[in-house]
């Protein structure tokens, strides 16, 4: 039994081995009402074994059938860094410098917006 704030029965449960009665006098937009209907669940849930979820040893037998070896790693190519700015990685980090400037352009200004008049403001603008 749970009660209200006002000291009235807000549920009421009765059981048997195969069955559960609860009688809730809240109404169903209540904040109460998902929260008795999760207890109820979490009430008569099974409880799941955990343990066979710990972490196992892995025997090296096993371990050895799983693995592969590497792959040779690939030489540099010479004429990627020759290219100049032909690489798109290049292109990528230029952008986010640039985007990363005006966000650092955009909170200074925002900055020294809030307090246009104050020394305060103005070191801000500066700090930002």
């Amino acid at each position: 039994m749970t009660s209200a704030a006002d000291g009235r029965p807000l549920a009421i449960a009765a059981g048997s081995p195969s069955r559960l009665i609860v009688v809730s006098a809240a109404a169903a937009s209540d904040l109460v009402t998902p929260l008795l209907m999760r207890s109820i669940a979490n009430a008569i849930a099974v409880i799941p074994d955990l343990r066979r979820a710990e972490v196992v040893p892995i025997p090296d037998r096993l371990l050895r059938e799983w693995s592969r070896p590497s792959d040779v790693p690939a030489a540099p190519r010479l004429e990627a860094a020759e290219q100049g700015l032909d690489d798109d990685r290049q292109w990528f980090w230029l952008a986010a410098l640039f985007l990363l400037a005006i966000e650092v352009w955009m909170r200074r200004a925002s900055a020294a917006a809030a307090f246009p008049d104050s020394v305060d403001g103005q070191a801000a603008a500066r700090v930002s």
